[in-house]
């Protein structure tokens, strides 16, 4: 079965078919979807869990372990991407069908 790298979205869930815009800002966050793109991969759209009555911030939240996720994903694709000169990027993802977060892997922590 296919490892997939994670993006994990704190209060944002992506279903099939829907593109989401993402404003990215996280220097992980960007180098994964660089990494994506230049792989020409998919990636699973996880969702961050609520710890302790505290909501996650929105967005990416790339320092999330993999017991903060839920165990279903959403399998997605980068349809587009911007980099901005301030090191952030602006792209655009489509969920493409479910799936679960334990057959996916982490992006490596830099």
């Amino acid at each position: 079965m296919e490892r997939l790298p994670v993006l994990p979205l704190g209060q944002l869930v992506v279903y099939p078919t829907f593109v989401l815009p993402l404003a990215l800002t996280d220097p992980k966050a960007v180098q994964l979807i660089d990494e994506i793109i230049q792989a020409r991969s998919g990636l699973l759209l996880g969702v961050v869990k609520s710890m302790g009555g505290m909501e996650p911030p929105e967005g990416a939240v790339m320092n999330t372990l993999p017991h903060q996720l839920y165990d279903v994903g959403t399998l997605g694709t980068i349809v587009r991407m911007l980099k901005l000169a301030t090191a952030r990027c602006a792209s655009w993802c489509r969920g493409s069908s479910a799936r679960g977060s334990k057959t996916s892997r982490r992006a490596k922590s830099g």
